[in-house]
This record gives C-alpha cells, sequence and structure tokens, in this order.
C-alpha cells in the first residue's frame, strides 16, 4: 500500500528488501536505539537551538524507522532480538538454538 504522501503526489517510492536472519536484525536495532540515546543527549544539552531543532526532527524520523524495524524484526524473530547482551556468540547460540 502506498504511502499518503505517495499518493499526493501520484510518484511510487522506490523500495528495498532485505533478508536478515536474527543476528542481523538485533545488531540493526541496538544500533538504532544507540542513535536514539545519543540524539537525545544532543536536544538535550546542546545550547545551539538550530542543531537541537535539526536534531529533534531527525530524531523522530529514526523513532518512526526504529518502530518499525522493531515490530518487524518481533514478528519475525522474537522477543529475544530486544536483548542486547555481550555474552559470548557461542553461548547466546546455544541459548537461542534451545528457545527456538
Amino acid at each position: 500500500m502506498l504511502s499518503k504522501p505517495a499518493l499526493q503526489t501520484g510518484k511510487v517510492p522506490k523500495t528495498m528488501n532485505i533478508g536478515l536472519d536474527a543476528w542481523r536484525a538485533q545488531d540493526i536495532l541496538e544500533a538504532l536505539y544507540s542513535l536514539e540515546s545519543q540524539w537525545t543527549a544532543i536536544i538535550q544539552n546542546s545550547t545551539d537551538e538550530d542543531v537541537a531543532a535539526t536534531t529533534a526532527t531527525t530524531f523522530a524520523q529514526l523513532q518512526i524507522l526504529r518502530e518499525g524495524f522493531e515490530d518487524a524484526a518481533l514478528k519475525a524473530f522474537g522477543p529475544h532480538v530486544k536483548e542486547f547482551s555481550r555474552e559470548p556468540f557461542v553461548v547466546a547460540s546455544k541459548r537461542l538454538k534451545q528457545n527456538a
């Protein structure tokens, strides 16, 4: 289904579909959360109003992206995709296989 802006302009947006395994989806989700955290700090601590305003606008777009990605990742891989632990790969792999 086309988004409202696409319907208004008559232009079909370009899309890209990629296949991700649980590990890559988890990495991307963790990176999005990290970026949100960094941008929150910029918004809260910036003394430059223009920087804070620009960052806040981009932050809102980032949240929309993260929420959509998170929903898709949760549906595809389950709640463990939001567990950002630093346990060794072998241990985590065994744990994921046991929970599958």
